[in-house]
């Protein structure tokens, strides 16, 4: 598992930086997995010079980075529309992951960064993801609300790992689904172990209920984080 979890760890490094000089440094060109690439033909582009990929496969893992609402020519599309935003981000993603031989449904988490003032609950956010994504996606899935991201009107960025076997298959999944824990609408699951690998949602001391209020037994820690982090595990 620890050997797992260090590869891992070095395809996230790759699909966020691709040069000569970081590739040869990494210990997964040493191992002699192939490693494939991916950016689309008329993607959308950032509006400054990048030296990394879209998306990364290596063996059973794929790594893609954070797709976005931009244009091929680096132009923010549906300014200030977090809702308009959210289905043309699971779009890219898709198209990249499609480009790699995978699909939505190979998805094992989704990581997503979205701005919030405190006006969006994510609860909310959650189920208008849940929305755009494909039938049999069953996935984990963690919501980051931020201040802001790179330019103004971007409003949400959504990196995705997925697993398919090396014989180009999918991978036996078993899901962990624990009453009462963090709520998570449909098709979000708590964790998930798929071949070797374990991803995990979010946790937080919310419980299961439709209210979404604090448990009660870390509601008198009040603000104190880490003491409510006692009881998100």
């Amino acid at each position: 598992m620890a050997a797992d979890y260090h590869h891992l760890q070095t395809v996230m490094v790759l699909a966020s930086v691709k040069t000569t000089a970081s590739i040869a440094s990494l210990p997964l060109r040493r191992s002699g997995l192939k490693k494939r690439y991916s950016w689309p033909k008329g993607h959308w582009n950032w509006p400054i010079k990048v030296t990394h990929q879209h998306g990364l496969r290596s063996g059973q893992i794929l790594c893609v980075g954070g797709q976005v609402d931009l244009t091929s020519e680096g132009e923010v599309r549906n300014p200030g529309d977090l809702w308009a935003q959210l289905p043309r981000c699971i779009a890219n993603l898709a198209r990249v992951l499609e480009e790699l031989g995978c699909g939505v449904t190979d998805v094992v988490k989704l990581l997503c960064f979205y701005v919030n003032d405190g006006s969006v609950d994510e609860q909310q956010f959650l189920r208008a993801l849940a929305r755009c994504l494909p039938e049999g996606a069953r996935l984990a899935v963690t919501a980051i609300p931020v201040p802001a991201l790179a330019y103004p009107g971007m409003l949400v960025e959504i990196e995705g790992f997925a697993m398919r076997g090396s014989d180009d298959g999918p991978l036996p999944r078993t899901y962990a689904e624990i009453e009462g824990s963090s709520p998570l609408p449909e098709p979000f699951v708590q964790g998930l172990r798929c071949g070797k690998m374990i991803f995990l949602s979010a946790q937080s001391p919310l419980d299961g209920a439709a209210s979404g209020t604090i448990r009660p037994a870390s509601a008198h820690y009040g603000r104190d984080g880490l003491r409510q982090g006692d009881h998100r595990a």
